[in-house]
Parts: C-alpha cells; structure tokens; sequence
C-alpha cells in the first residue's frame, strides 16, 4: 500500500504541532504513542477524559484473552512490569502474585502506575487529559490538524500522522472518514451469527432473521469491589433508586437459576472475577434475568455528542449502583443471599475521584470505519485441514480469544431466557492484517480502536491486548510512514518483530528465542498451515480460571523435529512464491536448522 509523502505536509501558523497526534489514551494509544515515540518522534497522546488507561485502568481488570501465547509486544511488557510490581512488594510465593497470572490481572490503580511509568521514559511524549476534539480539518485523505478544547481553553494541533485510538472513532469520524453502525446482514460476509439471531449452548435458534440492523451490543460498567472490610466504602442508597427494575433475580432465586449474588460459575447474578488483593472484577453473566449492563439504552451512543454520552453513561451507573444496592438491601431477598453481596463492596483505595465507582463505561462496540481489508467471523475459524485460521501474509497482530457479543436487546418471549444479539463461539487464534486500521482513503490515518470489521469479526477484535498490539501496529507505521513516506508491509512486520510483536501465533517459540523474528516471518509465509492427519476438533485444557486456557493443540513451530522432504519442498514452494532465497535442506536437518539459514528480502545474513 502506497501513501501520500508526508513530506509535502506543512503546519499551519498559529499551531501546536507534533509528528504524530494519537487520540485516545486506550491501551491502543498508549501503545501507539509508545512505539512512535521509540525512536524520538514528538507525539502528543489527547484523552478526552481523566482516565489515562481506558478500560484497563477504569473497570476491566479481568483482561480476556485466553492463552499467555498470543500476549506479545507492548502488552507483554505491561504484563512484565505488573509482575515486577507484585513480586517485589509481597514476594516471590505471595498469594497477590499467583492471582496476578503473569502481570495480566492487576488492580487499577496499578495498572495506571505501570501505563504512566511506561509513557514517563519517553520525554518526547506530552500527555493531554481532558481535551475534547472538537472539529478536524482532512484534504484528500490527508488529516491536517485538530481543533481540541482542553483545561487551557481551544487550540488547534497540527501533526504529520494521526492516530485515532478511541473506542468511539471520534477523530476519524470527525475528519470525514465513512464509519458503520450496527449489524451487517447474514448475506453482506454469509456470516453465521450476523444480524438478528437468537443464540444459546451452540445453537442458533428459530426467529433468526439474519437482518440487519443499527442496533449494537450492550454497554455496562465492570464494577471493582472488595471483600476486605478494612478497604471497604460503603454503597448508599442511589439517586432514583428503583428497585422495580431488579425484581426479576427474585424469580430466579424461587426457580433455583440464581444461587448466589455473586459467583465465578453462572449461578450468580453477577460474574465474580478474581483480582490480586481480595478484589474482584465484576461483570455481567449471561444466564442472569439482570446484570450491569442496559440492553438496548445506548443505540445512539456511538455517533451521540458528548452531552448526549454523558447521560448515557449516567443511566448506566446509576443503574449499576441500584443494583448493587437492592442485592444489599432489599427486604424480599433471603437474608443469607443479602448478606453474602454485604461482603463485597466498593474499594477505598480505587477510584477516589468518582467516589470510587469506576471511571469508565466499558464501549464495547461503536463506530467502525471500513479499510481495504474487513475482518470477518471468516477470518478466526479454523481450517479443517491445518487446524489453523486463514493465513494473512500481512498480518500486523494475533487474537485469541471468542466471537463474543453480548446482546443488543433484553431476553422476552419467545425466548425469555435469551438476550437477543448474545453470541459467543469458539475460536483458534488468528491474525490481524494491516488493512484493518487504514480507513478507506486515509493517507496519513490509522485506526487501531474503531476499526475495519463486520460487527461479529469486531467481537473478536475488541479486546484490550488486541487492540494494544494493533496500536503498537500504528506507533511503529507512523515512524515508518514520517521516515520513508510509505509504509512497507515487510519493514513493519521486521519492524514489530524486533520489539517482541506477535504477527502469527506458535505456542512453543518464546520472543526471547533467538528465532522468534524468522519463525514470524516464516509463519507469514504459510510455513505452519500445514496439513493435520485425522485431527479431532479442537479443545481446550483450562488454566488458572474462568476463560484462561493453555495453548491449543497444532499450533507449535516444532523447531526440534526432523524436516521431512515433503515439508522441505512445500517450504521451498513458499520461498519462491515469496521470492527469498531457497537454501537447499541440509541431510539430517531439523526444522529450526533449515530456517536459521533463511534471509529475508531486503536483509543479511545475521540481522
């Protein structure tokens, strides 16, 4: 792909100019800004709120993902730091460290610590919290400058590339680029769960339409809450209270559905989420007649002006809280239930400045802006034959996880027990290929957080270490974008490699091994797509808790085994396809030892 020499861009007088403006202090942005910020680009990093973090610090604790495998890059480096935080403040054999699980579960106030001290090594990085966009001016593709009003009143930002890293899309929606809203019909991608669908226990049920619509999944707040009543705040009684709209957990208490008020199984109202020091993340649990979440009250969020989001976000803490307060209080439950959600409560030590409810609404879906590439249900499937997902030569990040939505309407007859829009299938890891975050006609524009995807391939995509290695993904083009005034797909892939990105998922080939670049770039090539004999559909042995689970099965490099001469010769195909050079194998020659030999275009031997 070709862009626009942003060498011809000029700042217009009367600026703040930066090389790089990122919008949006998500883990994307701060990703993004961080990897621009590598090689000393200036990079102004503009949140429109107090939260530097986004859902990582402001309420999602319980990072989903499912194996350690696919954590890579700059989140692996978050990762890192959290358990270099637990250990050296409680202990090698603390509990706080086991419940960490490897830095990828950790407090929020620390998880700000470790972002903040992470942006803090790169001077050329200014931090502007509470700054609103308020308009941009784009020619051709080409975004010229923003027009923002902070603590210190407007002023206009000019910058050579621009980064949207919102989960709304804000900045590129307001630069002019087309967006979607909602739900694409089963015919646009012939996408199973597209559209309006009734779905439980792996079955799509009569009613489904298929239609598509503009409605998008439910929002809601994950609550932090403690059980050490030495921590603990208390939960008043909110403003407009209601206790009318919970009354249905009183019908699943008398059937027996809901056991508890909160509990890591789906016997729960709530989906209890543990966290280091007695903390939990508390989410919705889709069995649940309620949970946090309000169905169908934020439709209009996505393209709303920020007054309008306001009240949104309003609706939905109140709404939180009121729950919360009625499993506390409220006289028709049984006295044991109230006093197990007494245990829990809000913690003293999170949140101080929203009297410790958490900051963020978690958006899980909003705009999406259409690239040169839509990432489909098609693309996280696993092929029969090689047990993997679908190659993509141009892969710039990997996922792990689920097609996960969480409904878009409440459950109502015929299927009282079903949310309508609630999906959630199995997935192998896939990739993530460049063109998801270059809108349609963007010249100096990446967008890793609003990005390029049908409405089920985005409930693969919106997850936080995703959309990190993405923004990692658009810190690291921009450099190359400001450098060489296009951005090669080769370049970044090495590129990314060489600061400990994943591009293609193996499971026995660590980032510190010596090979990890040419196994990526290898595994780019279709090296590891290779035929699986008689293989049984895949499983998943848990880990740890919950959605954790170890790597599956068929997706190891086996460096160590033999190289078979038909495996020789099909890697010798994709070799000249690719046009590298084609080393003849070696007798005896193991599978690490034939790509040790291996030189990409463009590169010496060694580098």
């Amino acid at each position: 792909m070709r862009w626009l020499s942003v060498a011809l861009l000029t700042v217009s007088s009367g600026c703040l100019a930066q090389e790089v403006v990122v919008y949006g202090a998500t883990p994307a942005g701060i990703a993004a800004a961080l990897n621009a910020a590598r090689t000393g680009r200036t990079v102004a990093l503009i949140e429109p709120s107090r939260n530097l973090g986004g859902m990582l610090t402001g309420g999602l604790s319980y990072t989903d993902f499912r194996s350690l495998e696919s954590l890579q890059g700059t989140f692996r480096d978050y990762m890192e730091r959290v358990e270099k935080h637990y250990r050296s403040r409680y202990g090698e054999n603390s509990r706080q460290l086991r419940e960490s699980f490897f830095g990828t579960l950790a407090e929020p106030h620390v998880s700000r610590a470790v972002l903040a001290g992470m942006l803090a090594e790169h001077p050329s990085i200014a931090v502007r919290l509470q700054t609103t966009i308020l308009g941009a001016e784009s020619v051709e593709g080409v975004v010229r400058r923003l027009q923002v009003r902070g603590p210190e009143g407007e002023a206009w930002i000019a910058a050579r590339v621009f980064i949207d890293a919102t989960y709304e899309g804000d900045l590129a929606a307001a630069a002019g680029f087309a967006y979607r809203v909602g739900r694409e019909s089963t015919r646009e991608y012939g996408e199973r769960f597209a559209g309006h669908i009734f779905f439980k226990d792996g079955r799509i049920f009569d009613g489904s339409t298929g239609a598509g619509d503009h409605k998008i999944q439910c929002y809601n707040f994950r609550v932090i809450m403690t059980e050490d009543p030495a921590n603990a705040a208390p939960l008043p009684q909110p403003a407009n209270y209601r206790p009318e709209r919970y009354v249905r957990i009183l019908d699943g208490i008398r059937s027996g559905a809901i056991l508890h008020p909160m509990s890591e199984e789906k016997n729960g109202v709530l989906r209890l989420q543990r966290l280091p020091n007695g903390k939990s993340d508390m989410n919705d649990v889709n069995t649940s007649p309620v949970g946090f979440g309000l169905p169908g009250q934020n439709w209009d969020y996505p393209t709303a002006s920020p007054e309008r989001r306001a009240v949104i976000f309003e609706e939905h803490r109140q709404y939180a809280l009121g729950l919360l307060y009625f499993l506390q209080n409220d006289a028709r439950l049984p006295e044991a239930f109230r006093s197990e959600a007494r245990r829990w409560n809000l913690p003293k030590d999170e949140f101080a400045e929203t009297g410790h409810f958490p900051t963020a609404l978690y958006v899980r879906e909003a705009r999406r802006f259409p690239g040169s590439y839509v990432f489909t249900e098609h693309d996280v499937m696993a092929d029969p034959a090689t047990q993997r997902s679908r190659l993509q030569p141009e892969s710039i990040a990997v996922g792990d996880y689920v097609i996960n939505s969480h409904g878009v309407d409440d459950a109502r007859p015929p299927y009282p027990d079903i949310r309508e829009g609630y999906v959630v299938f199995g997935t192998v890891p896939y990739q993530v290929p460049y063109g998801v975050i270059v809108p349609q006609g963007a010249r100096n524009l990446f967008v890793p957080g609003a990005l390029s995807a049908s409405h089920v391939g985005f409930g693969a995509l919106r997850l936080e270490p995703i959309w990190t290695a993405l923004g990692q993904a658009a810190g690291v083009a921009a450099d190359l974008l400001l450098r060489d005034g296009v951005v090669s797909i080769s370049k970044l892939q090495a590129e990314l490699h060489r600061r400990g990105a994943m591009t293609f998922y193996v499971s026995d080939v660590p980032r510190t091994s010596p090979q990890w670049a040419i196994v990526q770039a290898a595994g780019n090539l279709g090296f590891f797509h290779e035929p699986v004999a008689n293989a049984p559909m895949l499983t998943r042995r848990p880990r740890f808790g919950l959605q954790y689970s170890f790597a599956p099965e068929h997706h190891a490099a086996r460096l160590g085994d033999p190289l078979t001469a038909e495996t020789a010769g099909r890697w010798r195909d994709l070799l000249r396809q690719a046009r590298w050079d084609v080393p003849a194998p070696a007798a005896g020659e193991t599978r690490g030892g034939f790509l040790k030999r291996l030189v990409p275009p463009g590169q010496s031997r060694g580098k």
